[in-house]
């Protein structure tokens, strides 16, 4: 059970990490791989909606840079939405929370604006957000701000709960809302 907890932690901890080394701008042109189409598919062609297109509806913009995200709740606020009991208290930008009884990891970062993700559209605090599930748990983006010059702009929210009870995508949400509310306004 330790395993697959850790494991669920790391992938919590490393997938955002990566995913904001990997925002930057690069010049040149895409090129396929040998034997591979050029054509291309764009998330109308999948079926999903990126956030860009989710309506790109920020009511509420949030300031996010600078905040440590992790400071603005306490482990009885995952408690009371999650339940069980959480393993240490949560801190910092940015951060993975783990609980017993029910076994769930929960990562909660600011990371870059990423208009490219694909899921359902939701809508968090009146903004645009994208809902992404999986076999795993759970993902929201928030879109915190549209302007083209704040780069921290999302806030993500991953849950991954060992053995799920019930819909992880609705604990996800609830915890993405009580973050949310608790970002100091732009």
């Amino acid at each position: 059970m330790h395993i697959r907890k850790f494991i669920a932690a790391l992938a919590a901890v490393t997938l955002p990490l990566a995913l904001t080394a990997c925002a930057q701008q690069v010049s040149g042109s895409p090129v396929a791989a040998a034997g591979q189409s050029t054509a291309t598919k764009s998330a109308s062609d999948t079926g999903a909606v990126p956030a860009s297109q989710a309506g790109g509806t920020v009511s509420k913009p949030k300031k996010i840079d600078k905040v440590n995200v992790c400071d603005l709740f306490v482990a009885d606020d995952i408690k009371a939405i999650v339940g069980g009991t959480v393993d240490a208290p949560p801190s910092g930008t940015g951060c993975t929370v783990n609980t017993t009884k029910p076994s769930t990891t929960i990562s909660i970062n600011a990371t870059a604006t990423d208009k490219s993700i694909v899921g359902d559209s939701i809508q968090i605090g009146g903004n645009s957000a994208v809902q992404q599930k999986s076999n795993e748990g759970c993902g929201v983006f928030v879109l915190l701000s549209t302007d083209p010059n704040v780069l921290v702009g999302m806030l993500d929210i991953r849950f991954f709960p060992i053995r799920p009870a019930g819909d992880p995508c609705e604990i996800t949400k609830k915890i993405a809302a009580m973050v949310f509310d608790k970002l100091p306004s732009a």
